[in-house]
């Protein structure tokens, strides 16, 4: 008789049996059918996003790698949003910790103009909030506090992402002291640090953010011109999480996070990865 090895029924992932963590805000793969008008959520959050004003199904969802963004600048809306972003409301002025990252294809190359990556803020103190931006040319990233009262920009990346082919991003902030403007950051480009001195420290930062848009895809969107501003892309296997600050967060536990997302973009983060308390 030979000898076999049974499985049992495989357990789905929910945030109820702790597969997905709770601290997730939306997980995105962006693998849509042409027939599709928006991304669907499989955090268990129904966070699905958005359609903007000039987003088409069959033009944007027309690899099944991803969800492609125009190299655009102008006033027309060609990304998807969430419908939900609590960090961009509430978590900032908490000082809860964030971390997002996803996997991205560029078009063209580089872009000629400084593009964001993914966005709430929009470059404006009118449109408040978070961003993650490649520079132009040299394709370096770099994030972007927008506050009520300025824009206080990190430092560039000292690596910078191929020009061509996919990569995988991380971007996350900790530490975050609100009334004192300050916090501790780092970017991750496939799943290693992209800078060289490491973590980076935030400081005189917007003491408060009360953002008027929704996270955008690619894009950021706000309400004086431009209006908008897309990077020439294909983005896939976008996480967003949060949680409280009162959770200890170190730097090696980020730089585990990032490796384990590079080598797994598909799935959840769990509780265990990602604890609330």
């Amino acid at each position: 008789m030979p000898n076999a090895l049974k499985l049992g029924p495989r357990i789905t992932r929910t945030q109820a049996n702790g597969g997905i963590t709770t601290g997730a805000i939306a997980i995105l793969p962006c693998h849509q059918a042409t027939t599709d008008n928006a991304l669907a959520d499989i955090s268990g959050n129904g966070n699905n996003g958005l359609a903007g004003a000039s987003f088409v199904g069959a033009t944007h969802f027309a690899s099944t790698e991803g969800v492609l963004t125009p190299d655009a600048s102008g006033s027309s809306d060609f990304a998807q949003r969430l419908s939900s972003f609590p960090y961009g409301t509430s978590g900032y002025n908490n000082g809860d910790t964030l971390l997002i990252a996803g996997r991205m294809k560029l078009t063209a190359g580089y872009p000629a103009a400084s593009k964001p990556i993914i966005s709430q803020g929009g470059n404006n103190t009118a449109a408040q909030g978070i961003r993650l931006s490649m520079n132009a040319t040299t394709g370096t990233l770099f994030m972007v506090w927008d506050g009520p009262a300025s824009s206080v920009f990190s430092a560039n990346t000292d690596t910078a992402p191929p020009s061509s082919g996919w990569f995988h991003y991380v971007f996350a902030l900790w530490s975050h002291t609100p009334a004192a403007g300050t916090l501790t950051y780092g970017i991750w480009i496939n799943g290693e640090r992209a800078y060289t001195s490491f973590p980076k420290s935030g400081s005189a930062l917007p003491t408060s953010m009360t953002p008027a848009e929704a996270l955008r895809i690619g894009a950021y969107h706000r309400a004086s011109g431009p209006v908008d501003a897309s990077i020439g892309a294909t983005h896939a296997s976008i996480h967003l999480y949060r949680a409280p600050a009162a959770v200890p967060q170190t730097t090696a536990k980020m730089d585990a996070l990032a490796r384990r997302l590079y080598r797994d973009p598909e799935s959840p983060l769990s509780l265990a990865e990602w604890p609330m308390s």
